[in-house]
């Protein structure tokens, strides 16, 4: 590709690439910053849906496009322009349907989802062309993730132990949880919840042959730190994400010393969970018990939202608009309660879905007309995208994704485990709980154990590479494809209304 390039532009992709790397570990920095400011009144004068961090990311963003563009990476242009289109339809099914449309909303919600995809189209290039060999790019990925997660976790602690921190909840039973300065402990879930299996990886590797020296020791603070912010969060899908990996890297480590007589990993997750243990006391200890109180009272609330539902006053019950009531009332069933609701929120929008015109069902709802988003990633895509969302925004993680799972099978090893323990955690917190895909906190870190699994196997990017002269191919095949689809779902629909209204 670079002898194609023209002169200069070389100079320009190698500036370009170092800023990337860097802000990978600036990038944790972020959500804290903004954070911060957001819970202190800080706005600079910008409306409060403009966070720094999102003018940051979305900056970013342009790079990453200027990026693509100055390579001539068309594969990837064209991997992006689907979800752009799909997005793009969404707020025309939206405008059609008569609905007030928030374009900000639209913009917003769709660019993070962009932003995420390219992070894998661009850094896949990035570790290419600036390191030349796998061990050193996979490096790379594994000390960012030992320093995110070590950062993240070590902020929620720190923030806590002087008493500035935000809760994760604010509800009828007063506060509960710590988010330090995130955005919402969801956020910070979906960032712990990825990274920590990576972090219990390093530890296990490090220490496989024992200590050799006192920093070796400290590559178990990462994962103890991860688990007790975990702790401090206490939302149902943080102990779920606690009890997830730990579980599953034992398993791993314990049918290692049966079938090949070493029990080295077991003797460090032993480790790893006594300096946890030892944390969760210094923290006690520190705050005069207050994190013992603060776990206790999420477990707590916790095991009561499962087992019943809280009756709300009367006069709040008046002032829930017709989404929260059902959302509410969802709560009557065990499943309704395990999903804090969702299951009423995605009830509502599955009828308007179903009640929408023909160009709703292929397009979407839209996200700019909704006043509250679902907060399950896949069924957002398909309710507010439509059918042709479905197929544009799935299919590059989806294809991905499967060539993932088909080498880790085909290879099973201990870095493939962690990573695919890492992905089936998270892609289940996109689907159960949300706050991954559409998202650039959660999702940012998805992209990237992604593209270390990837790169892990040798397998091909997201993006297959397109032969020379068939852009144009490509194009018109896709628009074709597409119009054939389109066409025959509206006839099919048609077909359907005709054979209501005579009924």
């Amino acid at each position: 590709m670079a002898e194609s390039l023209r002169p200069g532009t070389e100079r320009i992709l190698t500036r370009a690439e170092q800023g990337l790397i860097v802000f990978l570990f600036v990038n944790p920095f972020l959500d804290f910053v903004t954070g911060y400011m957001m819970n202190n009144g800080i706005t600079l004068g910008l409306p409060a849906s403009l966070t720094v961090s999102l003018m940051v990311r979305m900056a970013v963003l342009g790079v990453m496009a200027l990026y693509v563009l100055a390579r001539r990476d068309w594969s990837a242009v064209w991997t992006v322009v689907p979800i752009g289109l799909a997005a793009l339809l969404s707020v025309a099914s939206e405008l059609m349907a008569g609905n007030d449309v928030e374009l900000f909303a639209d913009i917003q919600y769709a660019s993070k989802f962009i932003y995420n995809v390219a992070a894998f189209l661009v850094f896949w290039h990035v570790l290419k062309r600036r390191y030349g060999d796998r061990e050193t790019r996979l490096a790379l990925l594994n000390r960012l993730f030992t320093w995110a997660a070590f950062w993240v976790a070590g902020s929620i602690l720190a923030t806590f132990a002087l008493d500035i921190y935000a809760s994760s909840y604010y509800n009828f039973f007063g506060t509960t949880g710590v988010r330090g300065f995130f955005f919402s402990g969801n956020e910070a879930t979906a960032i712990l919840m990825a990274l920590l299996p990576f972090g219990l990886r390093d530890a296990l590797l490090r220490l496989a042959d024992g200590p050799k020296r006192l920093r070796d020791l400290l590559r178990l603070l990462p994962p103890a730190l991860t688990v007790n912010a975990l702790l401090l969060i206490g939302t149902k899908t943080a102990f779920a994400g606690i009890g997830l990996s730990l579980a599953l890297l034992l398993v791993y480590a314990l049918v290692e010393a049966v079938r090949y007589q070493r029990p080295a990993r077991v003797y460090t997750m032993i480790c790893v969970l006594g300096v946890a243990a030892l944390v969760y006391v210094g923290m006690g200890w520190v705050t005069d018990g207050r994190s013992g109180q603060i776990v206790d009272k999420a477990v707590s609330l916790q095991s009561y939202y499962l087992k019943q539902m809280h009756d709300l006053p009367q006069d709040i019950v008046e002032q829930m608009t017709l989404q929260e009531r059902e959302a509410m009332g969802s709560k009557e069933s065990f499943l309704g309660r395990l999903l804090s609701g969702r299951m009423g929120l995605l009830n509502y929008n599955i009828r308007e879905w179903r009640g929408g015109l023909p160009v709703t069902w292929l397009f979407g709802l839209g996200r700019g007309s909704r006043l509250r988003v679902i907060e399950m990633d896949l069924s957002e895509i398909f309710l507010f995208y439509g059918v042709l969302g479905v197929i544009c925004f799935c299919w590059p993680y989806a294809r991905q994704l499967w060539r993932v799972a088909g080498a880790f099978l085909r290879r099973w090893d201990f870095d493939g485990y962690c990573a695919a323990v890492s992905l089936g955690a998270v892609g289940s917190y996109a689907l159960l709980a949300g706050h991954v895909f559409f998202t650039v906190t959660g999702g940012f870190y998805f992209a990237l154990i992604l593209l270390y699994a990837t790169l892990h196997y040798d397998l091909d990017p997201m993006q297959k590479p397109l032969e020379k002269g068939s852009v144009k191919n490509a194009a018109l095949g896709a628009l074709k494809a597409l119009g054939t689809a389109a066409g025959a779902f509206l006839k099919r629909a048609a077909r359907k209304t005709d054979k209501e209204v005579c009924r």
